[in-house]
């Protein structure tokens, strides 16, 4: 493979995941030539074929018209003859089995931009990573090269499912190891998105990153810590929250549910992992992670003790309907899902029932690596179910006509809502199906008593 191209307008993309080649389709349509270097051969196969390895709104069809025209390209390595002086490193840095953040990746990428980078060529950093990473990490890698480069932290910040629209309209944070990085790499963004903010340093970029997701940890674990307490006391969560900010402009409390996905399950361990050295820890922080990965086991006993009011045997059908880590927008991605948690919450109190999985994006084969028996539609995770437990909010799970199709449930059958897709006023159910969701458990067994 030879490229040719003019300097500054070839960009080589390390990793070619939901960052990666999101950013990659998006520069090139912007003007740029994009290589992009992936060592998973599938990806790099369909990449090459205009297909995207995983669903994105508008994805299969730009990607195709990229490729097409010759705007981007995929390879295992960073071929020895390109001629670029923009890198990009978006590789995966996930948590290992210990739970320790694993930078393995983020170094070898780096190792190969060392081998092929000319003088003055820009590193763009876009992985999320622990405090320092970018100055104490991948500098020193760069410098044993004896070249001059620019390099910067610039952190992805989109929205999975519609990344492709933000891409081009979020603001842009960056920060260089000094001014003349920041400056390299504003220019490059600037052809991206038309608002760019320099911070004063890497660092700033870093724990910023870091910051917005931990943000929203917080804030989805107090709603969850509220809705255990509308559990206990009768009252509707839903209820508490819309009426709570009607007209009132100082309360804001998102919904509770699930909450997981490949950055809110982690960040909060890089960024308790980046201060381990200093007196100051992010307790709240970490407290709400554990509110939010507690709420499974919290949802499971409930169901269990349900389960023994109904008299339910063990031999019990159960279907998980939702198995991506979100439904809202759309998404295959199963990293960090809640629905992994959640099976296994509810086979240590359910341990000989039959489990299936229904999701309208994830595959048959992704369900069954899961442990799950794949089920094609929602009536057939309906069929003969005796619990059925909505896992993310999918608009599907908001529009399935529960009075007609909770008909083919075992009776007494119940369906659970992490989600309050539904009133639970207004919801008309089946005779001997009952409806329970996050935030009223009391309420929602109360009305069950009454029917």
């Amino acid at each position: 493979m030879v490229l040719h191209s003019d300097k500054g307008q070839t960009v080589v993309i390390l990793g070619l995941g939901y960052v990666g080649l999101t950013l990659a389709v998006v520069m090139a349509e912007r003007g740029f030539r994009v290589v992009g270097v992936e060592i998973q051969e599938r990806v790099v196969e369909l990449t090459n074929r205009g297909i995207p390895h995983f669903f994105e709104t508008q994805m299969e069809q730009r990607l195709k018209e990229v490729v097409d025209k010759g705007k981007l390209v995929a390879c295992n390595e960073i071929p020895n003859n390109i001629d670029a002086d923009i890198y990009v490193i978006t590789v995966g840095t996930p948590l290992s089995e210990s739970g320790s953040v694993r930078l393995d990746m983020l170094k070898n990428a780096t190792n190969e931009i060392a081998m092929h980078m000319s003088d003055s060529s820009l590193v763009i950093l876009r992985s999320t990573v622990k405090i320092g990473v970018t100055k104490n990490i991948v500098c020193p890698i760069l410098e044993k090269t004896k070249k001059k480069f620019h390099l910067a932290f610039c952190p992805e910040r989109t929205l999975e499912g519609n990344a492709l629209e933000e891409l081009v309209v979020l603001p842009q944070i960056i920060g260089g190891i000094d001014e003349a990085s920041s400056w390299s790499a504003t220019q490059v963004f600037q052809k991206i998105t038309s608002t760019i903010i320099c911070v004063s340093n890497v660092e700033t970029a870093e724990i910023t990153k870091l910051v917005d997701n931990t943000s929203r940890d917080v804030m989805f674990a107090y709603a969850n810590e509220i809705s255990m307490l509308c559990d206990v006391v009768g009252a509707n969560m839903m209820e508490v929250v819309q009426a709570g900010k009607k007209g009132y402009p100082r309360t804001n409390i998102p919904l509770p549910g699930l909450v997981g996905g490949p950055c809110l399950s982690k960040d909060s361990y890089i960024l308790d992992q980046s201060v381990s050295t200093y007196e100051v820890r992010p307790n709240i922080i970490m407290a709400s992670r554990k509110t939010n990965e507690d709420q499974p086991a919290y949802v499971a006993n409930f169901l269990m003790q349900l389960a023994n009011m109904l008299k339910w045997k063990d031999n019990i059908k159960i279907s998980l309907l939702g198995l991506a880590f979100k439904g809202r927008p759309a998404t295959d991605d199963l990293r960090g899902t809640m629905a992994i948690p959640v099976f296994n919450a509810l086979k240590n109190v359910f341990p000989n029932a039959t489990y299936c999985g229904f999701d309208v994006l994830v595959s048959q084969t992704d369900t069954e690596e899961m442990g799950l028996i794949y089920t094609n539609s929602i009536d057939h995770a309906l069929e003969d179910a005796h619990l059925v437990l909505i896992l993310n909010n999918h608009p599907t799970f908001e529009h399935f006509s529960v009075s007609q199709q909770t008909h083919l449930m075992s009776k007494p059958g119940v369906v659970y809502d992490f989600w309050n897709t539904m009133d639970i006023d207004n919801t008309n159910f089946t005779d001997g199906v009952y409806y329970f969701a996050t935030g009223s458990h009391k309420l929602c067994t109360n009305l069950m008593g009454e029917q």
